[in-house]
């Protein structure tokens, strides 16, 4: 910062300066927040939960320094492994199908990806409501935001935000089951309510129902 002493004035005892600056919303709640998520011990069944925990740092220098602080709509994220259950959940027809089209999408070699097309082709032509190529983006539509909440049930003092499906690699997301779901709860949190514990139920057995409708 320079300050030119010119328009200043010789006669000026003190100068005020105002600095505007802007900040990453992420970044600051991730440095002011410390949040965590941890599943039962027991996982299986019809459900299983998972412990939310969200605090504020630095609560006594925010106070003396802010005096108030009031963060609204803090994140919160938990990864549902649901990779194992969705692959035996579907149909061996479709497994088929999905594995033979995502190995010629990795597939570098020309010849090599130009055989595992035609034989997904060959696949898709044996007629099986298994195998019906509809059936990949009715799969990925229960992973979006409006229709995994019907599978989860997130208590107070969090609340449901957002979910999306979780992969590994890119290029390949219309066919490959998600390996995780990622649950985005939500909550407040103030100078008077620095911390909150709660949780989220995974209802892996109405999940399953569901994708038995789509297979069947």
């Amino acid at each position: 910062m320079i300050l030119d002493s010119v328009k200043i004035g010789p006669k000026a005892d003190a100068a005020l300066l105002t600095i505007e600056y802007e900040l990453d919303g992420r970044d600051v709640v991730s440095t002011l927040v410390a949040s965590r998520w941890k599943a039962d011990s027991y996982v299986g069944g019809d459900e299983e939960k998972h412990w939310m925990t969200a605090q504020l740092r630095y609560l006594k220098a925010l106070e003396t320094g802010y005096g108030e602080i009031d963060l609204r709509d803090v994140d919160v994220s938990v990864n549902i492994g649901i990779y194992e259950r969705l692959r035996a959940a579907m149909p061996l027809g479709f497994l088929r199908s999905a594995d033979t089209l995502i190995a010629a999408i990795r597939e570098s070699e020309r010849n090599r990806r130009f055989d595992l097309l035609g034989k997904y082709r060959e696949l898709r032509m044996a007629k099986s409501s298994s195998d019906d190529y509809s059936k990949f983006a009715e799969l990925n539509s229960v992973f979006i935001t409006p229709h995994f909440r019907e599978f989860v049930d997130v208590q107070p003092p969090f609340f449901y935000w957002a979910a999306y499906p979780g992969r590994i690699g890119a290029g390949r997301e219309a066919y490959e089951p998600p390996k995780f779901s990622q649950v985005v709860s939500r909550l407040d949190l103030s100078r008077h309510k620095p911390a909150a514990e709660g949780y989220l139920v995974y209802k892996s057995k109405r999940l399953m129902d569901h994708l038995d409708q789509i297979f069947r």
